[in-house]
């Protein structure tokens, strides 16, 4: 399972929530409205929904973002919980989600357990990892394994659809698509390890059952496989591919 160290997602991988930001327009809230921020991670954008007048609750499955989220947004609303199972005790209004449901293998399981917490005619706001989401990073983390016969696949861990396949997803469970994006933004890491310092964030699955002595030097391999496509300008770039859909229930 993937843990989360708050403090590296807070100081170096902060664009998370920073480009989410894009995101809250589109979502609309109103004061009042109930919204749901699913995989709120540290609530960053759980209070800018929440400064609208929006009734925001927080949910998060990682113990540790839930308890900075709270520590830093104390009054507001934060559980830890998993999305293919938690149950508001009202329907909410919207649910909103940024670079969450790419962690979700179970999405058919998860969609019908969050159309059990909408209100009819409900807006569903998301942005995720879409087909081909960090394809060079990973496929050179998988040709690595390989090389070290250490068994794993590119994209293993991780949900990236094609537009059409997740519109049919979402179109089975009765939702209207009223706008969709695919595109690629190629996003800057900070730092002079932003790749080893990514991997670390974000890819620690890839690398289970390796010896906790080896795995710094081959994510630093990783990077140096890298650094021909992946730093430019004096930084290292991590090659996103995003999917954000509006829709409503």
């Amino acid at each position: 399972m993937q843990t989360w160290n708050t403090e590296l997602y807070q100081t170096k991988h902060n664009f998370v929530y920073e480009f989410g930001q894009d995101l809250i327009p589109l979502l609309a809230p109103q004061a009042g409205e109930r919204i749901l921020d699913l995989g709120c991670g540290s609530g960053e954008l759980t209070q800018q929904i929440a400064a609208k007048g929006a009734i925001v609750t927080g949910v998060d499955s990682s113990a540790a973002m839930i308890e900075q989220a709270k520590e830093d947004f104390s009054e507001l609303d934060f559980f830890q919980a998993d999305a293919c199972t938690f149950t508001a005790n009202e329907p909410f209004d919207a649910i909103f989600s940024n670079a969450t449901l790419h962690w979700i293998k179970n999405q058919e399981q998860m969609m019908k357990n969050m159309v059990g917490n909408f209100k009819k005619g409900g807006r569903w706001v998301v942005e995720f990892g879409g087909k081909n989401n960090c394809f060079g990073i990973l496929s050179t983390v998988n040709d690595l394994l390989k090389e070290q016969q250490i068994n794993r696949h590119v994209q293993s861990n991780f949900y990236f659809p094609s537009l059409g396949e997740y519109a049919s997803l979402l179109e089975s469970f009765n939702f209207t698509i009223k706008a969709a994006w695919y595109f690629e933004r190629p996003t800057p890491l900070t730092g002079d390890n932003g790749i080893a310092d990514w991997l670390q964030m974000f890819a620690k699955t890839y690398f289970e059952g390796v010896e906790d002595s080896r795995i710094s030097s081959l994510q630093q391999e990783v990077q140096n496989r890298l650094k021909k496509t992946h730093f430019k300008e004096g930084k290292w770039w991590a090659d996103y591919v995003r999917l954000r859909v509006v829709a409503t229930f």
